[in-house]
């Protein structure tokens, strides 16, 4: 375990090969350092080797995310993997069941434009053009069998209030 003195704030980091007893001491150092560097107020914040934050990463210039020495224990790295050719055509012609259209495309569309918190049904000669202040509701009808079946989408635009937004979703 290491105590990392950042002012307001005080970190001890425990490494992988700490022992049960040096992770239970760690915060009891942290707090007896505290005390007698005059620092009762400081934050003590553990943190555990692999899973540094970002607030803690920040304290040491030059910071990169790599793997820290283990200090005399072997170290194994990990194999090459074997290079295979891909295929790809092979893989284009999966389909995936949650990929395949549900129908030939010859339901029906609605594009709702919303307004004052209300829908408002966009012109069909609009339809497919976005406004980015603007959002939308878009209802798919089709038929599956004699059951007549839905899909909504919405489109939030970049400039559109939160309200309206809300309202779309």
């Amino acid at each position: 375990c290491f105590i990392v003195d950042a002012g307001d704030a005080v970190y001890v980091w425990t490494g992988r090969g700490a022992t049960s007893d040096e992770r239970k001491q760690g915060m009891v150092h942290a707090q007896t350092y505290c005390s007698q560097n005059n620092k009762p107020q400081a934050r003590i914040s553990k943190v555990a080797e692999g899973a540094e934050t970002p607030l803690f990463k920040e304290q040491f210039a030059g910071w990169t995310d790599f793997i820290m020495p283990t200090f005399g224990l072997p170290v194994n790295p990990q194999p090459a993997r074997e290079k295979r050719e891909i295929d790809f055509a092979s893989l284009a012609s999966i389909q995936n069941p949650a990929e395949t259209m549900v129908d030939d495309g010859s339901g029906k569309l609605d594009v709702y434009r919303v307004e004052k918190l209300d829908k408002a049904l966009v012109d069909k000669d609009l339809v497919g053009r976005f406004f980015a202040g603007d959002s939308y509701i878009c209802l798919y009808t089709y038929m599956k069998g004699t059951k007549e079946c839905y899909i909504i989408y919405f489109w939030l635009g970049r400039n559109s209030t939160t309200d309206e937004k809300a309202a779309a979703a």
